[in-house]
């Protein structure tokens, strides 16, 4: 039987273009599964892209949610008298949804926003988080609270018109190809709602654990407690950082290891306790970096929003694939945590006693990482990119893919 021949056209070079296109139809590849074409604009031309798609049985777009891209999917489905060729829309996160910390609201975003916070005692440190943003207004009201205006049309790159322009082509994009990928049921069924017929198939984030080795030790007789984010998660880490402040004061020995965007207003108390780690954007040496990390423990904060009930838990997976234990919310973690064995869940109120669980528990700390170490492996190693190979074949011989409600 003929290798399935696979044109992949990422999103960029990040994470999200390696996780779902570079690593698993890369190991396709490799693997001798199918012929597969991933498009790179820094070495490949035009002429060469569109040859690849000329002669491909399925092309691949990920995250497409542009007209022009619109317009380009419906030429290649009208197709030619020589072949048909299958249309793939892949996506890893619901951009209807994106929440309005995230950086690329002003790409998403379909409508102002201002968000009014209550809780008194960190106000101070919102008000410093979000300075630096021009466009960003913040004013206190009668009764304390803090009114923050963080988009306004025409401000900060928002363009609300253009937006509504490509939700509406990512919609029949989502409507009009052969297949919608994602990771997650929970992200399938929000496209299910656009997409009334055809096949959804929900295919999860994997990891290579021949790169994510085992954490370092730091040998210093502290614990490491580390949490990863951009400006996307401040509300994430905001949520629990009154706990991660009162661990701290009660245990001098906890170290806090933050990479990423910085929020020192919100640890301003323990800023000796804390260190900051630069965001390491090559993916290529990444899992080194996290490993320069020295974590005992790792922190996966998601609060309850739409945005963030569509990601996948990747994060989880990969500390697991380095053997030390996580704490996360019960936002998409609960769907795959065994609670005590594979990890701890916390919901708010919970994360102050499920991290002090673990730092005077190093037994628990190693079996909890061990269990976890083996499950992910199992289900989530990337050997399991041969399920992506399978939809695809489903594809092209015109039988059903897995199904989201």
């Amino acid at each position: 039987m003929r290798k399935l021949r696979i044109c992949a056209i990422p999103a960029g070079t990040g994470g999200v273009a390696f996780y779902r296109i570079k690593q698993p139809y890369g190991y396709l590849q490799d693997q001798g599964f199918a012929d597969v074409f991933i498009f790179d604009n820094k070495i490949h031309d035009s002429d060469r892209l569109r040859n690849e798609q000329t002669y491909a049985d399925i092309i691949i777009f990920q995250c497409p949610w542009s007209e022009g891209i619109l317009e380009s999917i419906r030429l290649i489905k009208k197709g030619d008298r020589f072949k048909k060729r299958l249309v793939v829309a892949e996506f890893d996160d619901d951009l209807f949804s994106v929440s309005p910390w995230n950086e690329k609201y002003h790409l998403f975003g379909t409508q102002p926003v201002t968000i009014t916070y209550h809780d008194k005692e960190n106000i101070d440190g919102i008000k410093k988080a979000v300075e630096g943003h021009p466009w960003i207004e913040t004013r206190i009201l009668g009764n304390g609270s803090l009114e923050v205006t963080m988009w306004r049309d025409g401000h900060g790159g928002l363009d609300i018109e253009a937006n509504l322009a490509k939700k509406a082509a990512t919609e029949a994009i989502i409507r009009e190809v052969d297949v919608v990928t994602c990771t997650t049921k929970e992200l399938g069924k929000r496209f299910r709602k656009i997409r009334k017929k055809g096949d959804i198939a929900v295919l999860p984030n994997l990891v290579d654990f021949d790169r994510f080795l085992p954490m370092k030790v730091a040998g210093d007789n502290t614990i490491r407690i580390g949490w990863q984010g951009g400006s996307a998660h401040f509300e994430d880490l905001h949520a629990v950082a009154n706990d991660i402040v009162e661990i701290a004061q009660k245990y001098p020995k906890v170290r806090f290891i933050f990479k990423g965007i910085q929020y020192n207003a919100l640890f301003k108390d323990i800023m000796d306790q804390v260190e900051w780690h630069p965001w390491h954007g090559d993916i290529a040496t990444y899992p080194l970096d996290v490993r320069d990390m020295k974590l005992d423990i790792g922190l996966c904060p998601l609060v309850d929003n739409a945005f963030n009930r569509g990601k996948s838990p990747l994060k989880w997976e990969e500390y697991s694939a380095m053997k030390i234990p996580t704490i996360a919310s019960p936002t998409v973690y609960a769907d795959e945590i065994d609670y005590g064995k594979t990890g701890f869940i916390a919901n708010k109120g919970e994360w102050f006693d499920r991290m002090e669980e673990l730092i005077l528990s190093p037994s628990l700390r190693k079996d909890m990482a061990e269990r976890a170490y083996n499950r992910v492996k199992f289900k989530f190693g990337v050997h399991q990119a041969k399920s992506y190979i399978e939809v695809l074949e489903k594809m092209v011989a015109n039988k059903k893919v897995l199904r989201v409600a």
